[in-house]
Formats: C-alpha cells, structure tokens, sequence
C-alpha cells in the first residue's frame, strides 16, 4: 500500500527514491509540518529486543538509531473517504528505529502516538501501525516548538515535553550520510497475527535544517531504559513534505 502525504502525487519527485514507485492505488494522503528528527544512538542489543523476529535492525557504520519524531499532520483523508473535518489536523509524536525486511530498508515504529481518536484507528486499519491516542500538542512560540506528550492507558506513565527550533538554512542531505540515512525512509514495517506489512511512502526529498532541542521531560522510550539519555542527540528540523 502507499501512504501520500501531500494532496497532488503529481507534484512528488521520484527520482530520490531507491526502488520504482509500486503501482497500486494511494490509500491515505497527508501532509506533515513542523518536524522534528531527535535521533539518539542505542545499544544494536538492546533495540532487537523489542523488534519482531522477521525484521533485522538496520544500521549506520555499525551504530543502530532510536528516533522521537513530533510533527503535526493536516490534509489527512484516506482514499475511500472525503476530508472529514473532525479528523483532517491532528499532532503527533512516534518513537521509531530503523530496520530492513528482505534487504528493503524502512521503519519499524514502536509507537505513534495521535492526538485524534478517529485518524489514530483509521490509521491503524490502513497499516496495521501502532497507532495509539494520546494527548499531544505541538504549538510555535517565539521561533521555537513546543512539544507536550502524556500517555493514555497503558502508556499513561510516559510523556515527552521540551523545546525546538530550526538553526542552519535549509539542505538536502547528500547520500552516504547520515543525515541522509536517518530521514529519507520510503516505506515503513508494521506487524499484525504475526504477519509483516510494508507500506509504502512517497515524499519529496526532506528540506533539513540542523536544531536545537531542550528537553524538560522525556519517558517516551523508556521501555528501552534510560541509557540512550547519557548520549547527545542529532536533530534535525523540516518546515514542510
């Protein structure tokens, strides 16, 4: 399945992209704004934990990644359905690692967390993500970001709040870097009855900007422990894809 994230594929670049664009119909359609990439290096072990047994951890020079992403999502329909206005906005947040399915490289989320009920289950109907509600918002203060995450349910003991904010101009990362291999991601791995789906994603290459990030309370990984904390994080920022 592909998952659009901009409203016209006429528009898309293609020629970024590792493999050909599958032929299959679009099934959901969005746009992401305001995107933080807060990648800290983790211990390869200590990720395989929490990986189903299918997909293989992808690494950078022999160093395996952990991601909190927060961004917000706007023009959000799926195919089969008009915009719905309760449900086309919404913030989100996930907490990601990077892994490969029959040497394709993508994402494997541990969680994404939505800050709209209905988007988060149609979401997860249409990729068998680990979508899940929760509060967050991400407003823009004074140039800098504001996240604010708490958990519902089982993940009521987590959150992630903190500031960030764009630093450098604008870039496209070069391949072989790892800028590079951390964000241009064309597909992502979720697991269901034991079962792995690819979904596919097409987007025009990130325009980065390098960023800062002070972070006033962090638990959303935590279910790895807290070692990746000690580590100092790469951020990057993108206004748009």
């Amino acid at each position: 399945m592909r998952l659009f994230n901009r409203s016209d594929e006429k528009l898309m670049r293609t020629d970024h992209r590792p493999w050909p664009v599958p032929s299959k119909h679009w099934r959901a359609r969005q746009t992401w704004t305001n995107l933080l990439f807060a990648h800290w290096p983790v211990d390869a072990a200590t990720l395989e934990k929490f990986l189903p047994p299918q997909l293989v951890l992808d690494r950078f020079e022999e160093t395996a990644w952990l991601g909190i992403v927060p961004f917000t999502t706007s023009a959000f329909r799926a195919r089969f359905l008009p915009p719905i206005p309760f449900m086309h906005r919404f913030d989100e947040i996930n907490v990601r690692t990077y892994v490969t399915f029959n040497g394709t490289p993508g994402v494997y989320f541990f969680s994404l967390n939505v800050a709209n009920l209905p988007a988060s289950l149609l979401s997860k109907q249409l990729s068998h993500g680990c979508y899940l509600f929760a509060d967050v918002k991400l407003n823009k203060e004074l140039e800098q970001y504001q996240i604010c995450y708490h958990g519902r349910g089982d993940q009521s003991n987590l959150h992630f709040s903190g500031h960030y904010s764009p630093v450098s101009k604008p870039f496209e990362a070069s391949r072989g870097t790892l800028a590079h291999w951390l964000t241009e991601r064309y597909c992502f791995y979720s697991i269901s009855n034991n079962h792995i789906y690819q979904t596919e994603i097409l987007h025009n290459p990130w325009q980065l900007q390098e960023a800062t990030l002070e972070i006033a309370d962090n638990s959303i990984a935590d279910f790895i422990g807290n070692d990746y904390k000690n580590e100092k994080p790469i951020l990057h920022f993108a206004k748009r894809n």
